[in-house]
């Protein structure tokens, strides 16, 4: 369960989504020919972790981190994916 959140029941909302997300993204990591999709999935999220903690905790109000939260959004409306679901 994510250890960022007090309340446990959104905690585990998060928590499941994340692990759709990863589904979504292994499979499309096997349909663009990675050799280990659930490999290259792990690498690029510590990765993109660590970029983005990284940055501090100011670059929430970034341009590129609203960049990035629309093409989330562009990403899970494609796959089918809720980023927060009820």
């Amino acid at each position: 369960m994510s250890t960022f959140m007090s309340d446990p029941a959104r905690a585990e909302k998060l928590d499941k989504a994340g692990i759709a997300w990863r589904a979504a993204a292994v499979s499309q990591a096997q349909g663009e020919g990675q050799v280990d999709p659930a490999g290259y999935v792990a690498r690029y999220q510590r990765e993109s972790y660590e970029d983005w903690r990284g940055r501090g905790k100011l670059s929430a109000f970034s341009e590129d981190f609203r960049d990035w939260a629309k093409y989330c959004n562009s990403l899970a409306k494609s796959k089918g994916l809720t980023i927060m679901p009820d």
